[in-house]
C-alpha cells in the first residue's frame, strides 16, 4: 500500500521557497499527503482535479519542524482521517522531536523522541489543531502558528506513491482560484 498526494509544480515550489523562508537545514516542500490507501482507492477518490489549493499559514515547533497549512477545496482537513493538510517545508534531521509528535505510537506511553522526519509535521499539527480543525492554544511556548496575510495559491497534480514509484492520477492542471477569488476577478473587468 502506498499513499496519495498532491505534488507541487516546480513553479509553486519555487514560489513557496521564495515567499516563506525555510527555518531548518533540510528543505522538503514537495507534496501534500492526502492519505495512505491502495491505488484503486486513490484512482476512485482523486480522479478529478482539485479546484483550489492555497497555503494559509505557517506552523513551527521552534526546534526542528516547519509546516505550511494548506486548504484544498476550502478544507484544511484530509478526507480519510481528518489530519491537517500541510506541506512539510523544512526540518532539522539532527534534532529529536518531542514524544508528543510520535503519531505512530499505539499509546502515549509508547511514544518516543525520534529524529525529525517529514511525517513529524503531523505531530506538531495535532498539537496545534483540534479534531475539528480549529486552532487551539499551544501547550508549549515554542510551538507557533502564523496565519498568512494573503493566502498563496499553488498548482498541484494528484499522484499515487508506492515505494520509489510515483504515478500521476490525472493529467496535470492548474489549480483554480477559490470561488471568492473568482467573484472578485469577475466583477473587476
Amino acid at each position: 500500500m502506498g499513499y496519495t498526494a498532491l505534488k507541487l509544480s516546480e513553479q509553486s515550489r519555487a514560489k513557496l521557497l521564495e515567499s516563506v523562508p525555510v527555518a531548518y537545514e533540510q528543505t522538503v516542500c514537495d507534496h501534500i499527503t492526502l492519505g495512505m490507501m491502495k491505488e484503486e482507492q486513490a484512482q476512485k477518490d482523486y480522479s478529478t482535479a482539485v479546484q483550489s489549493v492555497q497555503v494559509l499559514g505557517i506552523a513551527d515547533d521552534g526546534q526542528g519542524i516547519q509546516a505550511l497549512v494548506i486548504s484544498v477545496d476550502d478544507s484544511i482537513q484530509r478526507k480519510h482521517d481528518g489530519k491537517i493538510l500541510h506541506v512539510t517545508h523544512s526540518l532539522n534531521p539532527n534534532a529529536k522531536a518531542p514524544k508528543e509528535f510520535d503519531v505512530f505510537a499505539k499509546t502515549p506511553e509508547k511514544a518516543k523522541e525520534k529524529p525529525y522526519k517529514p511525517a513529524t509535521a503531523n505531530g506538531l499539527l495535532k498539537q496545534l489543531f483540534d479534531e475539528e480543525g480549529n486552532l487551539q492554544v499551544p501547550r508549549n511556548d515554542t510551538w507557533t502558528y502564523k496565519t498568512l496575510s494573503e493566502p498563496i495559491t499553488i498548482d498541484v497534480q494528484p499522484v499515487y506513491v508506492e515505494g520509489q514509484e510515483t504515478k500521476p492520477l490525472i493529467a496535470p492542471t492548474e489549480a483554480k482560484p477559490s470561488l471568492a477569488e473568482h467573484k472578485v476577478r469577475t466583477f473587476n473587468h
